[in-house]
């Protein structure tokens, strides 16, 4: 079962992008003496579902902040960047993820049985069609070039 595919027009609620590789470390990312992995992704707002999208959005940066700070803490997220992408194909939302360990950190998510992450997880779902088990398979996308100046 998949979920992500290079290009938005390629987009299948039944396809994922599945990597043989494993994830990239961005090598000119380091926090506090950790080298991070990350990567960037891309995953659909559902027909429909963009005013439930900018409710969530406005939920995790709004009066939810800090839970989902904790909840990213707990996941090992370092950084998490969230854009809005508008396309022929529909509405998509753009990710960066940056943690020592992707692939624990979409595991722990997946498997989590917080109240908080399991309300992010239904609303995954509602939103963007993301389920739990696509959480634990191979991650999203795959690091091809990290540059940073200095």
């Amino acid at each position: 079962m998949a979920l992500y595919r290079a290009f938005p027009q390629d987009y299948d609620a039944d396809a994922r992008l599945r990597s043989d590789a494993a994830p990239q470390q961005c090598w000119s990312n380091c926090v506090e003496g950790h080298v991070m992995e990350c990567i960037t992704w891309f995953a659909p707002i559902l027909p429909g579902k963009m005013d439930e999208w900018k409710s969530l959005i406005e939920e995790v940066t709004g009066p939810g902040k800090e839970e989902y700070g904790r909840s990213r803490g707990r996941l090992g997220l370092a950084r998490e960047v969230v854009s809005h992408m508008q396309t022929p194909q529909g509405d998509f939302v753009c990710m960066f993820h940056e943690a020592e360990d992707l692939d624990k950190a979409f595991h722990a998510l997946a498997t989590s049985n917080d109240p908080y992450d399991v309300w992010f997880k239904e609303k995954l779902q509602e939103v963007h069609g993301i389920t739990s088990e696509m959480l634990e398979g191979p991650l999203p996308a795959k690091l091809l070039f990290d540059y940073k100046a200095g």
